[in-house]
């Protein structure tokens, strides 16, 4: 049975949110940086002036203060995210410690605490101890603050390797706060209303979750061990009697054995020089760097707003809200890939991943990667299956400042 006596919880997508998003931060540094790297903005205690300093673009003192209202906008926005409050509350009642663990940049620091129901029992922000998530370090020093155990502790964050799977490399449970809140939901209580009994439920959820990572690392073994129990068989070609007789036993019982087919190419052919090898493989082949990992259909702008029915200002219009991912080919003009759409539009939630990318290929590139923490697909499929917060809250974890 887990002995869990404290939450240590992310900060900004679990415990908060920045509810008007200017990301000043991200601004400053998608030009390119030159004394200065995205871990030092977290860990160390910097200001956006001192980050500016640091950046290898020309920043006008007109661009620096609008950068600096954007700053106190989004700290001014800062809010405790729903619910949470009566989790805090329900913590607090049935006596366990509260720790919050976070990613974050110098600025965000004071409203972040401010916002919190009351004064954390342990409160590790990156730049104040010059360690950021995942490092191992950062939640051994979780520890020496609640003064517990790893496994007295349960990690609850939004971002999957920072929250889930840096605590667990020391051996401290971790959830994702989706997880955590969606297990709560499921005990049919509605937030707010949370039982007396939350410490056993949390307890429950732990036990559930590692359950089922157990489960799923029994599953991986036992398959390594099928693959490997026999490796003399696994380097060796099989016969045609071996083929024929594997074809039979796998037959259902109620039909007659198939027998198997041979087929013998025609060998390799002719042999060509290599001025005629290079055009013939031209004919099959596109010189184009993206057809390997654009996963789409690429439409020219005109071609897509005829399958759309749309017209090609709406297109710029998208274009320039983030709402699509478009490339520029050789000649300078917009490429399109198709599979962002859903119907006529965009797909849901495209532009809020867009955000967390400095380029469109950078952007593409993730959105077409299957990712563990988008259920193993593509997080553009998960998209167009209306599982947008999901995708946002994975897209996020890549490269953030709060």
């Amino acid at each position: 049975m887990s002995d869990i006596r404290a939450i240590c919880f992310d900060a900004f997508g679990t415990l908060v949110e920045i509810t008007d998003k200017r990301q000043p931060f991200r601004a400053l540094l998608r030009g390119g940086v030159k004394g200065i790297t995205v871990e030092e903005v977290l860990t160390k205690p910097l200001s956006l002036r001192e980050v500016a300093a640091g950046v290898s673009h020309e920043l006008g003192e007109g661009n620096l203060a609008e950068l600096e209202t954007d700053l106190q906008a989004e700290c001014a926005s800062i809010r405790l995210r729903p619910g949470i409050a009566e989790i805090w509350q329900n913590l607090r009642k049935r006596g366990l410690r509260i720790g919050v663990c976070s990613n974050l940049a110098l600025p965000y620091g004071s409203p972040l605490l401010a916002t919190l129901p009351d004064t954390p029992d342990a409160a590790i922000l990156s730049y104040e101890v010059g360690l950021a998530k995942p490092d191992p370090a950062i939640f051994s020093l979780v520890c020496d603050r609640l003064e517990l155990q790893p496994a007295e502790i349960l990690f609850v964050g939004d971002t999957p390797a920072a929250d889930i799977e840096g605590p667990r490399a020391i051996g401290m449970p971790a959830m994702l706060i989706s997880k955590f809140e969606a297990y709560l939901d499921r005990q049919v209580y509605a937030v707010g209303d949370l039982p007396e009994d939350i410490v056993a439920l949390i307890e429950a959820a732990v036990e559930a979750a590692e359950s089922e990572d157990h489960e799923d690392g029994a599953a991986v073994e036992a398959e390594l061990a099928r693959a490997f129990a026999a490796p003399e068989a696994s380097y060796r070609p099989l016969t045609a009697d071996e083929v024929i007789g594997r074809n039979s036993q796998q037959a259902p019982s109620d039909g007659p054995a198939m027998p198997a087919t041979f087929i013998r190419g025609s060998g390799l052919g002719r042999l060509v020089s290599l001025e005629e090898g290079e055009a013939l493989l031209a004919k099959i082949t596109v010189d184009d760097d993206s057809t390997d990992w654009a996963a789409s259909e690429l439409l020219s702008a005109t071609e897509l707003a005829e399958r759309l029915q749309v017209p090609l200002a709406t297109l710029d219009t998208w274009r320039d809200a983030n709402r699509e991912i478009a490339f520029r080919n050789d000649d300078g003009e917009y490429i399109y890939p198709v599979r962002q759409f859903d119907g006529s539009e965009p797909v849901e939630g495209l532009d809020r991943v867009v955000a967390f990318f400095t380029s469109p290929d950078e952007a593409w590139e993730w959105l077409v990667t299957p990712h563990e923490y988008t259920n193993d697909e593509a997080p553009i499929d998960r998209l167009r299956s209306k599982h947008s917060d999901e995708v946002v809250r994975a897209a996020e974890g890549e490269n953030d400042f709060h």
